[in-house]
């Protein structure tokens, strides 16, 4: 009996296999991080392997105190000249900034976009455009803020010879001739959280898109919210082209507030002839869920799926009236569904007339987690027709699983257990197969199939499974060659055939192997992209792999949302790997035995 390792080296073993299993496992743990985070948590500096923790404020607007990095050491400055530099750097990013920053209680008399006067800080005939502050914060809170963004945008234009000549004049100099207003105004904003409402607008069934005008023809078309419920405020702010009501809010004593607007629909259009309502929002990133209610024509329409205040940029809600007869199976879905939810007089305003009315319900802590940890996934299978893919993807790997098995054992018994005329030598050109690159096959496969008539059909996709595979006949020719001739002979004396060998003698003993064929036939099958992008080109049969890659085209790169979405597409690969691995290592370990 063998002696028992000492404790020592067994701890190091186990521990030795455990450190290799978390490195091998990174790159997944990466991957389900990831695909929880917002997608600009992708684009912030060092690296993170878990999202950033979402904070359900209750008072907005506020200063994102974490949208910026603490003013760091540029590599090419030294631990001691930093120390020193830092105050002067401060100091001059701050008052480069104020230069194009109109002092408070001039904005609300100027234009937001008007060009800057000349003032004791800003040269005579400076033409730049000024910055004003942004409404509902404390100048007081977003200025350290705003320094952090300014300084992270000019330390990248800052040269490399200001910084290796030592002279703090120099990279001052620089500092005050690279700044400019666009940055100011970049880094006020990366950091200013609101809830801003925009315009309302219809498109019709012939695709014709519409602003809608409030019902009061006293006001202008950003006026057109109120508040009806809670306790909130609407500041007017923006330019002459972008004007908009910044909503300040605090939900601290209330669960909810809600907001209204009453619009009149183009001219000559009714109800039934709108194909979508888009309205255009700003969110504050508070991931407080909001329901969107439409009332027109003495019916009430609500969104049923969870909406959340989850972004910080403005964006457009798309809202679609629900028609049971419209496919959106095969669709990338842009747009949320208003389902009818109660008719009577007290919603109808008028022939024409539509009102809009969203409502914020508070979030909690463990809301705001699962708002954010479901939002990539949401994304992906809501505006993806994921399983629609997914289906296609599973119809396709089950024929090839089926077919490859079948076609490769059976051509690997009639080479590992039959004699014929130039057997050895069709094994031979079989395995040469094997050094022929895919490329120099992919033009004349191609037209081969467009000749049959199969382009734009799966048909190619599995059709190769019916000839086999050169590998995996190779490796069922090999165990199948292990296998004791006496169990064959004792099969033909019970009176079984040819095909009854195969069948009920030969096939029981190769299941290891045929367990890691199939695995491996999922793996190349399920993962396969170049095939339907060659062969397929209508967006009803996209297998997973291509619809992802529309998926990426689509959402405008989206990158958290593509990590969701290719998450749940590795998932089955490795549960199935998971389960089978017992088969896949004894496939591979009974390959070379012999009787």
């Amino acid at each position: 009996m063998p002696l028992e390792r000492p404790l020592p080296v067994r701890l190091s073993l186990h521990g030795l296999l455990l450190a290799g299993a978390l490195i091998f496992s990174l790159p997944f743990l990466w991957m389900v991080g990831t695909s929880l985070m917002a997608d600009k948590e992708l684009f912030s500096e060092g690296f993170h392997m878990m999202p950033r923790r979402p904070i359900p404020r209750v008072v907005s607007p506020y200063v994102d105190d974490r949208q910026y990095e603490e003013i760091d050491r540029p590599d090419f400055v030294s631990g001691k000249d930093w120390t020193e530099w830092k105050p002067e750097i401060r100091r001059t990013v701050r008052a480069s900034a104020l230069r194009y920053i109109l002092p408070e209680g001039a904005a609300a008399s100027q234009p937001a976009t008007s060009t800057r006067p000349p003032t004791t800080t800003a040269a005579a005939g400076d033409a730049e455009e000024y910055v004003t502050w942004p409404v509902g914060v404390d100048v007081a809170d977003l200025e350290p803020e705003m320094i952090q963004g300014l300084w992270n945008k000019l330390r990248t234009q800052i040269s490399t010879d200001a910084w290796k000549s030592r002279r703090i004049e120099t990279i001052l100099d620089e500092i005050r001739a690279k700044t400019r207003p666009q940055d100011v105004r970049d880094a006020i904003q990366g950091c200013y959280r609101r809830f801003s409402l925009g315009n309302v607008q219809v498109r019709t069934e012939t695709f014709r898109q519409f602003k809608l005008d409030p019902l009061d023809p006293n006001l202008a078309p950003w006026q057109g919210w109120h508040v009806v419920r809670g306790d909130a405020k609407l500041l007017p702010t923006g330019g002459p082209d972008d004007r908009h009501d910044v909503i300040e809010y605090d939900l601290s004593e209330q669960p909810s507030l809600e907001l209204e607007g009453t619009f009149r629909l183009p001219e000559g259009t009714a109800w039934n002839q709108v194909q979508s309502v888009r309205l255009s929002r700003c969110d504050d990133e508070t991931y407080h869920q909001i329901r969107i209610f439409v009332e027109v024509g003495g019916t009430l329409y609500e969104t049923r799926d969870r909406l959340y205040i989850q972004g910080y940029q403005w964006a457009e809600t798309q809202l679609r009236p629900f028609d049971p007869t419209f496919d959106d199976s095969f669709r990338i879905r842009m747009w949320e569904y208003l389902y009818p939810a109660a008719q009577g007089k007290q919603y109808d305003h008028g022939n024409g007339v539509i009102r809009v009315r969203v409502l914020v319900e508070k979030s909690n802590d463990f809301e705001a987690w699962y708002a954010k940890a479901r939002a990539n996934y949401v994304y992906a299978l809501r505006y993806l027709p994921f399983w629609r893919y997914a289906a296609t993807s599973a119809a396709v790997v089950i024929l090839s699983i089926l077919l490859n098995t079948f076609s490769c054992s059976l051509v690997a018994f009639a080479f590992a257990r039959l004699r014929w005329p130039g057997r050895d030598l069709c094994f031979i050109i079989l395995l040469a197969t094997l050094m022929i690159p895919a490329e120099v096959t992919m033009i004349p496969g191609f037209v081969i199939i467009k000749s049959l008539g199969w382009y734009n059909t799966l048909t190619p996709m599995w059709i190769g499974a019916v000839f086999g595979n050169a590998f995996f006949i190779f490796l069922l020719r090999q165990f199948m060659k292990g296998v004791p001739q006496d169990l064959e002979d004792a099969a033909r004396i019970d009176g079984c055939g040819v095909l009854r060998i195969y069948w009920h003698v030969m096939l029981p003993l190769v299941k290891p192997t045929l367990a890691a064929i199939a695995i491996f036939t999922f793996m190349g099958v399920w993962n396969n992209f170049m095939t339907p992008l060659i062969y397929v080109n209508d967006q009803r049969l996209y297998p997973l792999a291509l619809g992802l890659f529309a998926f990426q085209t689509v959402s405008g790169g989206n990158h958290a949302a593509m990590m969701a979405a290719s998450l749940i597409m590795t998932t089955p690969v490795i549960v199935i790997f998971f389960f089978a691995q017992k088969y896949f290592i004894q496939g591979v370990m009974l390959t070379g035995m012999k009787g």
